[in-house]
């Protein structure tokens, strides 16, 4: 069975639009709760309470029940908090 020209064009577009995502896409690292804990000198708990309550604390998300930061959020956060 051979293919037709449409769905080798079809095939094409798809592998240079994955291409072009992987090219442009940057990986960021980011910092666990514990990390923060230990740079900030409180408990995992406090920190747990603040991402939670979003009040004054760095922009983070959740992953299969775990927190994370971005370096760069956390960075920004440091700033800002000690203005």
């Amino acid at each position: 069975m051979t293919k037709s020209p449409n769905a080798n064009t079809r095939n094409d577009r798809k592998v240079r639009l994955c291409q072009l995502v992987a090219s442009t896409h940057t990986v960021e690292q980011v910092l666990t709760v514990a990390q923060i804990a230990t740079r900030l000198g409180k408990s995992t708990k406090t920190i747990r309470n603040w991402l939670r309550q979003a009040t004054d604390a760095p922009k983070a998300f959740k992953d299969q029940n775990e927190w994370f930061v971005s370096i760069s959020e956390y960075e920004k956060w440091e700033v800002r908090s000690q203005l």
